[in-house]
């Protein structure tokens, strides 16, 4: 990653203009007072972002956007989507870890060899950041949904393909819909803490104000303990950043399985401040930190996993799918995986 470590530990909406040109969040949203900042809330929230952030893919002429819900009903099952694998476990001693406020959500930033493959991706992506959206109340929080229904808390882990880019800058610039790779994570009400999700957490009040400066480092831990037991089974479609400037290149990735966090740990993430202000001039509470679903615009979700009825049905063979719905060759899909492994070890 070279000289973008430094760059990613903006929010990921604002990499490609830091990267551009060579500013910060922070810089941009205090070194002009006439520019009002994009937001979650009232005239700065998510109906204002195309006319706040000129120039962003977030308006409604765009059609790849995201989040979106997903109608179970609706989806297509691809037996091409196969189990995801993750590396290194354990983290190597160099890997670093460590959370920001970036003023939209707590971050964690991840600095080291982190990697992802498989689950029908061509190529090896490697991990930026993880991230976090959640709601004021239990009830909301999540950008995606599930056949409308909306879970407290969604984790996002971002990754950009090794294979096609140098860096993450150059991915999200380049229009290139599997650019960029993120695995969205779902979570329930749960009576007990999730202890990996803890270890970030116990890091909150390093960063409870925004700051391009703050950061807390946290103890390095394999991506695969945030994610689901069950990595098997989720959904694929093809959408967009959730934050301006709304880029359409993410292939997304919805876990199936949710992950269990208490009513005591989204209390703590509950206690930051964002960016923004009240009517005295006062920081509000970081919350319901997310965009509202958009529009399918006739885009196929996939789907990992058969229903009960498919699996009953005997001798059925299904097409394989591609994302954006063309029928795909397992064979060459699986050839391109081998040869990007095979690239990346050896050089």
């Amino acid at each position: 990653m070279g000289q973008f470590r430094v760059t990613f530990y903006l929010p990921l909406c604002c990499v490609i203009g830091a990267v551009l040109a060579g500013g910060t969040d922070h810089e941009g949203e205090h070194g002009d007072d006439a520019h009002k900042h994009w937001g979650y809330h009232g005239d700065v929230g998510p109906k204002h972002w195309p006319d706040l952030e000129k120039g962003a893919a977030c308006g409604s002429e765009y059609k790849y956007q995201s989040p979106i819900n997903v109608e179970s009903d609706n989806t297509i099952y691809s037996p091409h989507l196969r189990k995801f694998f993750t590396w290194y476990d354990p983290p190597k001693p160099t890997d670093r870890m460590s959370l920001i406020n970036n003023g939209h959500t707590v971050q964690l930033n991840i600095d080291g060899d982190y990697f992802v493959t498989g689950g029908g991706l061509i190529g090896v992506y490697e991990a930026l950041q993880l991230h976090f959206h959640w709601g004021s109340v239990d009830a909301q929080g999540s950008e995606h949904t599930l056949n409308g229904k909306a879970f407290p808390l969604e984790m996002h882990i971002v990754t950009y393909n090794t294979k096609k880019y140098q860096n993450a800058g150059e991915a999200l610039a380049s229009n290139d819909h599997s650019a960029l790779a993120v695995l969205g994570v779902w979570f329930e009400m749960s009576d007990t803490d999730n202890e990996y999700v803890q270890a970030v957490l116990d890091h909150l009040a390093d960063v409870e104000n925004p700051s391009a400066d703050a950061s807390s480092e946290v103890a390095a831990f394999a991506l695969k303990h945030v994610l689901p037991k069950d990595i098997e089974s989720f959904y694929r479609y093809y959408g967009s950043l959730t934050t301006p400037t709304c880029n359409e290149v993410v292939e997304w990735t919805l876990f199936k399985e949710t992950v269990p966090i208490s009513e005591g740990q989204l209390v703590q993430l509950r206690s930051v401040f964002s960016n923004e202000m009240n009517e005295d001039g006062n920081p509000i509470a970081m919350g319901d930190n997310y965009r509202p679903t958009q529009p399918l615009n006739g885009r196929n979700v996939l789907r990992s996993f058969l229903t009960e009825k498919e699996a009953k049905e005997h001798g059925r063979k299904p097409v394989l799918y591609n994302v954006d719905g063309a029928a795909s060759n397992t064979a060459l899909s699986i050839s391109l995986l081998l040869s990007v492994l095979l690239m990346k070890f050896l050089f």
